[in-house]
Parts: structure tokens; C-alpha cells; sequence
């Protein structure tokens, strides 16, 4: 999922990795003004994501 939404703003996912409650993507991404909006789009797919499989322990922290 990451990487496909990476790939729609000229993006490359490095690496990924993360915690219970968090990841830690590392991304290149051109020198254009599309860090913030590239963020969002990538927080905002990934929460519909795991809001529409509800899984049990995400839905416990919630």
C-alpha cells in the first residue's frame, strides 16, 4: 500500500519498519513541495485501510 501511493507521487519507500502503535517509513522523494501532502495521502490510506479490516488489536487501542 505504501509503496503504491509512493509511486503516485514520483516516490521511492526505502525502508519500512515500525512499532505497535506506529512505522517508520523512509522515503526519497523529488525536491517539489509534496513532503506534507504526500504524508497525508500515505496516513490517510493507511488508517482506511486498517479501519475497514478491523483488526482486533488496533481496535483495542482505539
Amino acid at each position: 500500500m505504501f509503496v503504491n501511493v509512493c509511486l503516485k507521487f514520483n516516490s521511492e519507500l526505502i525502508e519500512f519498519d515500525g512499532a505497535d502503535d506506529r512505522v517508520h517509513p523512509v522515503i526519497l522523494y523529488p525536491p517539489q513541495p509534496v513532503g506534507s501532502t504526500l504524508v497525508f495521502k500515505l496516513k490517510g490510506t493507511s488508517s482506511m485501510l486498517i479501519r475497514k479490516r478491523k483488526y482486533p488489536a488496533v481496535r483495542a487501542k482505539l
